[in-house]
């Protein structure tokens, strides 16, 4: 048992941590006028191999899958694609309209006949790191044609609720008057580094009126939980803001397979701001990870290992050959679906590898 004056010292050095914490991020983002730029990286070209089994019982033909294509943006791009299975590249047809991969099991393409419930894809990826500095140089205005689309209250991102708003305005989270965007942002991600707590699996659902229902700051829950929040509260103050989901890269071998709770899966975000374009940030990391040495780890840069990106937010709909419409809240490796069936499906094993 640690005596009282040890326990005194203990009290005294978290407590001074924190003011510390408290001070470089106040000294940093003090002056609101002050100029930030995005540094990009040297581009890292990378082969992502995926090996997805589902149990195909009954008729193969009637057993379609879909599964997410990556995005290509200013710091990601998708050179090459390939699946083993009979496939095409559609939109799926929530308001985000993104690119996802469906097809069916009933063409093998010549694949030995123990491989017939395996799907194999292979992602070539062009990836670039973005860091934010400060810069002594005005910059240009930019912006951002699909404005509207990252500001939209959706089933997840339900910002619109009454519930949400009078939550927003009991914790003082909405843009004083003035306030930059770059600024305003900055006093999210402390609020929820000060009163945040990391917990996987989360003890709510990833939606917004949901998450704050709990309590009235303090908020406990996984990355979903702190992307779902923050995406959320930028858009109730009119900064386009998304969620991106995807998986771990470079720390995936090949020694083994991942069983569907382990498929190393993340979500972060990024807000847009028109001095400097899309800045990410990653509140779960800054949790579990952050150092008071470096304010910027995880707010304003993208992590250290390559991440894959599969989607921008949630809550996809897809239409089947049954002409039926089938959503997920997420859709981070392959689901399978049956015709006549309302469920979608995940595999039993998701393996992923990559070659630097």
């Amino acid at each position: 048992m640690q005596s009282p004056f040890k326990i005194f010292l203990s009290n005294l050095l978290t407590f001074s941590c924190f003011l510390s914490y408290s001070f470089i991020f106040s000294h940093l983002f003090a002056a609101d006028n002050d100029l930030y730029k995005l540094e990009f990286s040297k581009p890292e070209f990378i082969t992502v191999s995926t090996r997805d089994d589902f149990k195909i019982v009954g008729n193969p033909a009637k057993k379609e899958f879909v599964a997410p294509l990556p995005p290509n943006n200013d710091y990601q791009i998708l050179n090459s694609f390939s699946c083993n299975k009979e496939s095409l590249n559609i939109k799926e047809v929530s308001e985000y309209n993104r690119n996802v991969l469906l097809g069916n099991f009933a063409t093998t393409n010549k694949i030995d006949s123990f491989k017939k419930n395996q799907l194999f894809m292979t992602y070539v990826m062009q990836f670039t790191r973005r860091k934010l500095v400060s810069s002594n140089e005005s910059q240009d205005v930019k912006t951002l044609d699909d404005k509207a689309l990252y500001l939209q209250s959706d089933d997840t991102l339900d910002w619109k609720s009454p519930d949400f708003r009078k939550w927003l305005q009991k914790n003082n989270l909405y843009k004083d008057k003035g306030e930059s965007v770059f600024a305003f942002c900055n006093r999210i991600f402390k609020m929820l580094c000060d009163n945040g707590k990391y917990i996987y699996p989360p003890q709510c659902h990833w939606k917004a009126s949901d998450i704050i229902k709990r309590r009235s700051i303090d908020i406990v829950g996984d990355c979903g939980v702190f992307s779902v929040l923050f995406v959320s509260i930028c858009r109730a103050n009119e900064i386009p803001a998304r969620m991106l989901s995807g998986r771990w890269v470079a720390d995936l071998k090949a020694s083994k397979g991942l069983d569907a709770r382990n498929v190393k899966t993340h979500v972060y975000l990024e807000f847009f701001d028109s001095s400097v374009g899309w800045i990410p940030v990653d509140v779960a990391s800054a949790l579990l990870f952050g150092s008071p040495s470096d304010p910027f780890q995880f707010f304003g840069s993208d992590p250290k290992t390559p991440f894959l990106i599969l989607h921008f937010d949630s809550d996809l709909k897809f239409r089947f050959r049954d002409n039926q419409l089938r959503e997920t809240q997420w859709l981070l490796f392959p689901y399978l679906h049956e015709m006549g069936s309302k469920w979608l499906v995940p595999g039993e094993t998701h393996f992923m590898e990559s070659s630097l």
